[in-house]
């Protein structure tokens, strides 16, 4: 069965990221054609149906979304901030149904047609361990705050491995800080039962999703204040999702 399973999971996987990468790619070269700028509004639309479809064709996936009228429905930018526990978090994030840029795996821009229509949204490459392209990255973030789109960050950098909030790395709320940019945090739960690390295979299990009302900086509160406030508010309602009253795992 799990061998049937990991079967149809790919094969809809890739035959969906194909399909809307296409749409993008496509889009992007008519409005080339007509010596206009693409507006990474429509390909990011893609990626919210793609996100969709494929929570919605994967059997024994279940969503359970709350605080969706914490999503601001302004133009203005924010932060997205969310806890990292699987591949399927980016599917999940595009159930917000909002836009934004993220900053990706630098790998990702590598594959033929997706890495294309990625950069072509413009979402952000970062390679691991290479500072001088993290610092870039954060430029680049900051060019897309400066006109009006909002940022997605998983701030803990990599996946928990038992599904628990880990340490915030500080860079999110340097550019909130920095760009006076609100924060949305975003809990997820249960996500790593979607898909287990290392594994395409999909299990039953149910995504529980929950927006939080925006985050504002406070003043003369420092960088790392506001790291471990927002990071207490994602750890307390991770808990408050999974039943589990000790924090001691995000410290």
């Amino acid at each position: 069965m799990n061998v049937l399973k990991t079967i149809y999971f790919g094969t809809m996987l890739t035959v969906l990221t194909i399909y809307h990468a296409l749409l993008v790619l496509l889009t992007s070269f008519a409005y080339k054609l007509l010596r206009k700028p693409y507006p990474t509004e429509i390909g990011h639309q893609m990626g919210i149906n793609w996100g969709r479809r494929v929570m919605a064709l994967t059997p024994g996936w279940h969503v359970e979304f709350t605080g969706k009228e914490n999503i601001p429905q302004t133009r203005s930018p924010f932060i997205i901030v969310a806890n990292h526990e699987s591949t399927a978090d980016i599917f999940a994030i595009f159930l917000l149904g909002t836009q934004f840029k993220w900053l990706a795996k630098y790998e990702l821009f590598q594959i033929p047609i997706l890495g294309y229509a990625m950069k072509e949204n413009g979402y952000i490459p970062v390679k691991r361990g290479d500072r001088n392209g993290h610092k870039k990255a954060l430029e680049d973030c900051k060019v897309w705050i400066e006109r009006g789109f909002s940022l997605l960050f998983f701030p803990e950098g990599t996946r928990s491995e038992d599904g628990s909030p880990k340490k915030f790395k500080s860079g999110a709320f340097k550019m909130a800080i920095e760009t006076n940019t609100p924060i949305l945090p975003v809990v997820l739960s249960g996500a790593g039962k979607l898909l287990r690390k290392g594994s395409i295979c999909p299990q039953s299990a149910t995504l529980k999703i929950s927006v939080l009302p925006l985050v504002y900086h406070k003043e003369k509160e420092t960088i790392d204040e506001l790291t471990e406030r927002v990071q207490e508010i994602v750890v307390s309602e991770h808990a408050r999702l999974t039943g589990k009253t000790s924090l001691k795992n995000a410290v």
